[in-house]
């Protein structure tokens, strides 16, 4: 997933935000939610992770920054990225081990595409620094004071551009003709998987750090001593291009010629958040690339860490970015452009429209209780970190 900090990029958000909003598909509604503000006037908070305590840690993304909430206090900074324009994010807790992302500052492009939209465009610098998975510690010193501890736990940037996982599957149209072809934008015909990380979400357990790259399209493991291994390729999205289709990519800006009426696109899967579920397996939310922007193509996957085998257990979202996992199984998400938070109970494939918040990009279960981040892309520091009565 991209990401841009200017005001034209968050205006089309907001416009993203009205397309969803009309296409989105209807769910039965539960009872409406009341919510409590446990911090506000953050900026573009696209995750957070709550320790057993409440404290809650927030990623402002594009401020570049780490912000520590303490149960009735104020947010405090404890990082800040000195790469101007740099990304922090994907951020989970463990312990006294808060664990998060780095991705550095890269151009991006005024044009949107399927498959490389708003937060999917292409990357513009193959010479940036890589992006890199960092831990932070509080280690207590003598006469009580303490020092933070900041060390990277691997750089992800650099394993992506060995390894490429994705480097094998084919994404955009593949079945037009060359005169078709030729009236597309150079990044809706066939390309092969791209050279690039953005590490998105976190969630760690006692011995490693599962990873969504959302760049990457692809989940990673990474061992405590850093070791980087490939659990599971994402699957691709598949989208017959009805009439439908191109009046929604007409409405969101992107009008296409009528020649790709009935072609199917591929587009990239965009894994959005991950947490481990109580059955062990990983639970991971895709964006559905960016046609996963103007329609409902998002999907939560079950993944086994051992072998790698995806199954889809949730379809049909539009556009989420946050994931949850009750003790018992039950699923939350977040979808970002609909301003929905959806509850999908354990062994129903019914989704269930729990609250309705201007973008929600962060869904946190914990303590029993409820947890999302809102305004997660207005402009100006208006975003909040809530929890649901």
């Amino acid at each position: 997933m991209r990401r841009t900090r200017t005001a034209a990029a968050i205006a089309t958000a907001a416009a993203l935000a009205a397309t969803a909003a009309v296409l989105a598909p209807a769910t039965q509604a539960a009872p409406a939610a009341t919510t409590k503000t446990i911090a506000s006037g953050l900026i573009t908070p696209l995750r957070a992770a709550i320790a057993p305590d409440g404290t809650a840690y927030v990623t402002q993304n594009f401020a570049g920054q780490l912000v520590k909430v303490r149960p009735g206090k104020k947010p405090r900074r404890i990082y800040q990225a000195k790469q101007p324009g740099a990304e922090v994010g994907a951020v989970s807790v463990r312990g006294s081990t808060v664990t998060f992302a780095i991705t550095p500052a890269e151009e991006m492009p005024p044009e949107r595409a399927l498959g490389r939209g708003f937060l999917t465009a292409e990357p513009r610098s193959a010479a940036a620094p890589s992006a890199k998975v960092m831990t932070l510690r509080q280690v207590k010193k003598k006469r009580g004071k303490s020092r933070t501890v900041v060390r990277t736990l691997a750089d992800v940037g650099a394993y992506e551009a060995k390894r490429n996982p994705d480097g094998g599957v084919t994404y955009g149209f593949g079945d037009l003709d060359p005169e078709c072809s030729a009236m597309l934008p150079p990044f809706l015909n066939p390309y092969s998987g791209e050279v690039y990380s953005h590490p998105y979400a976190t969630a760690t357990t006692k011995s490693k750090t599962y990873l969504a790259d959302a760049g990457a399209n692809d989940v990673l493991s990474i061992s405590k001593s850093g070791k980087v291994r490939t659990v599971a390729v994402l699957p691709a999205v598949k989208v017959v291009f009805t009439q439908e289709v191109l009046d929604a990519a007409t409405a969101a800006e992107l009008p296409l010629p009528p020649c790709v009426l009935g072609k199917t696109y591929i587009g990239e899967p965009v894994p959005t958040d991950i947490e481990v579920g109580p059955d062990g397996k990983l639970y991971v939310s895709t964006l559905g690339g960016g046609i996963g922007e103007i329609l409902p193509l998002g999907a939560v996957y079950r993944i086994d860490p051992g072998s790698g085998k995806a199954r889809r257990v949730v379809d049909g979202l539009f556009a989420p970015t946050g994931v949850a996992v009750t003790g018992g199984g039950t699923i939350y998400a977040s979808e970002l452009f609909s301003g929905r938070i959806v509850r999908v109970r354990k062994g129903s494939s019914r989704v269930v429209t729990v609250a309705t918040k201007p973008m929600p990009a962060e869904v946190e279960w914990a303590g029993g209780k409820l947890y999302a981040t809102l305004n997660a892309l207005a402009e100006g520091p208006t975003g909040k970190l809530v929890r649901f009565r």
